[in-house]
């Protein structure tokens, strides 16, 4: 399981991110459930595995809406997969993290989840890395908030700015009967991938 990245964002914040190289039995000789994809127990698996391998935590359950629950009050936890790729972050507060390969997927269902008041593609970035960032971003900001609301992505989530070279954005939700709040994020681009976390 090689590490590709580590981010402490401060003292209490951390993400990490690494490929995903191990087959099943490298975590379980229980089996293969037949219930559930190989891919999906690997990810399961994976993401228990490394938990509590860096951050000490022992036990891992997904909640209705299958967002991460732990053992420890005071860790707060975010996952995502991608193909190969799994990142993990763990705060003392609420946080949402994304990973995503960059590709065209995102610029083919741009429709699905841009906002009218989504900033524009910067002329010296490519669209499928411009519109896999947004919904990085949006990815993020909803696996945050999922407790409060389950947010719209294309109504309820705009990004105001992306500051390329600083690796920063800023985000605007907009949530149900309160005064729009606003979000700033972090990323960086790891090889092939896109990954957005909360601040």
């Amino acid at each position: 399981m090689p590490l590709l990245k580590k981010l402490t964002v401060n003292k209490s914040k951390s993400i990490l991110v690494w490929q995903m190289d191990e087959a099943l039995d490298f975590f379980t000789s229980g089996g293969f459930d037949k219930k559930i994809s190989m891919n999906r127990q690997i990810e399961k698996s994976c993401s228990k595995h490394v938990l509590k391998e860096f951050f000490g935590i022992n036990q891992l359950a997904y909640d209705i809406q299958g967002k991460p629950i732990t053992n420890q009050l005071d860790k707060l936890v975010s996952i995502s997969h991608s193909k190969k790729r799994l990142a993990v972050a763990v705060y003392d507060e609420p946080v949402g993290v994304d990973i995503e390969l960059i590709s065209e997927k995102a610029t083919r269902i741009k429709k699905k989840f841009l906002n009218p008041n989504d900033c524009k593609c910067p002329p010296e970035v490519s669209e499928s890395l411009f519109y896999t960032l947004l919904w990085a971003v949006k990815e993020s900001i909803f696996k945050k908030y999922s407790e409060k609301e389950h947010l719209i992505f294309s109504e309820q989530i705009w990004i105001d700015e992306i500051k390329m070279g600083k690796g920063q954005m800023t985000a605007m939700v907009g949530l149900t009967n309160e005064k729009d709040r606003k979000e700033d994020l972090g990323f960086e681009i790891i090889s092939d991938y896109v990954l957005v976390f909360t601040l």
